[in-house]
């Protein structure tokens, strides 16, 4: 910190801020870990959800209600964690659907993958297998686990991918575009 006429210069250049975020935000993940494990272990000896949980979920409110609150000019980010194109070109509404048709794919699979497990080393049996033998009565137990899947995977899919471009479309591209016009609006003056 610089001194300035015997006083302290208590203002942080970008580098210390992005330092200081990123500490906060290590520090965040540890204890969300921290927390998930004690749920996991809480609910293996006891069976019943703790505090633990409520306070993973009162966090992620806690920063969802923050970015909120504070403004979000964030530019959107693809799955690989570079910015999205924000224009209202074709060829940048394709980069930006590709953007939302990998990411719910990789949502679709999880899901299916789950589901697989589930039915595989599971007890109860799932409502999306018994809905699959009616709509395919004559399929066998493998069939019917694969064709569950299939069908999870391209109902998350497309359910995921949906969300994705109402909420990126309609609410992140603009709200981005809307700010940065303000901004260089609020520049010009």
């Amino acid at each position: 910190m610089k001194k300035v006429n015997n006083e302290v210069n208590l203002m942080m250049d970008e580098r210390q801020s992005k330092i200081i975020d990123k500490s906060i935000v290590i520090a965040f993940v540890f204890l969300n870990v921290c927390l998930f494990i004690a749920t996991i272990v809480r609910i293996v000896r006891t069976e019943n959800i703790g505090w633990e949980f409520l306070a993973i979920l009162g966090s992620s409110a806690v920063i969802l209600i923050s970015r909120r609150v504070m403004g979000d000019i964030e530019q959107p980010l693809d799955y690989r964690n570079r910015p999205l194109p924000t224009g209202k070109s074709a060829k940048e509404r394709l980069v930006r659907c590709q953007n939302y048709a990998v990411g719910s794919a990789v949502f679709g699979l999880t899901f299916a993958v789950m589901d697989v497990l589930l039915m595989l080393f599971g007890e109860n049996e799932f409502t999306d297998i018994e809905l699959t033998q009616i709509i395919f009565p004559t399929l066998g137990k493998t069939e019917t686990v694969v064709v569950t899947a299939i069908l999870t995977f391209v109902a998350m899919f497309l359910i995921s991918f949906i969300f994705d471009y109402l909420i990126g479309e309609f609410y992140k591209v603009r709200l981005y575009n809307k700010t940065m016009a303000q901004l260089d609006e609020d520049e010009n003056e």
